[in-house]
């Protein structure tokens, strides 16, 4: 990982080398880019469902992102939006079905609270997905138990240039 410095109340961890990550989140939406890592900065720009930031510390819940190549050059996003594969959308979304032994947690964020369980055979509409999640109707559920019902595959998704 890096070095650890004090930033105020919240620890800062730097990366040795950026780590690429993808912004997961309504792709009828956005993601704020602050100016430093707190919920009441000034906000600076958008992230996009999709785009490719490069991670160069964290502080807290935030992870500061340069260069961006999206509206200005650096800034402060949710770490919790962030994942690790590409991200694939549509925005008119794909009908799919949850198929579990189980039942499956629907989350607020990408590995945040769960706000519900469903059961397994629970029909969705999927709008976003990265290797290890989805952002649906019902909330971000893990891409492991959600299979399309149309005829359309992941790939017939969009991926975000």
């Amino acid at each position: 990982v890096g070095a650890s410095a004090s930033v105020g109340a919240q620890a800062t961890t730097k990366t040795e080398e950026p780590m690429n990550k993808y912004v997961l989140c309504d792709p009828n939406s956005w993601v704020a880019i602050r100016g430093s890592a707190s919920r009441g900065s000034h906000l600076e720009g958008r992230a996009y469902c999709g785009d490719q930031v490069p991670v160069i510390k964290t502080s807290g819940e935030f992870s500061y992102c340069e260069p961006l190549y999206i509206e200005l050059g650096c800034g402060w996003l949710g770490t919790c939006y962030l994942v690790d594969s590409e991200v694939f959308y549509s925005t008119i979304g794909v009908a799919g079905t949850i198929q579990s032994n189980g039942k499956v947690n629907v989350r607020r964020t990408p590995n945040g609270k769960v706000k519900r369980k469903i059961k397994n055979g629970t029909t969705l509409t999927v709008y976003a997905y990265s290797a290890e999640w989805c952002y649906t109707d019902l909330g971000y559920i893990m891409s492991e138990y959600v299979q399309l019902t149309e005829d359309a595959a992941w790939d017939n998704m969009k991926e975000v240039p």
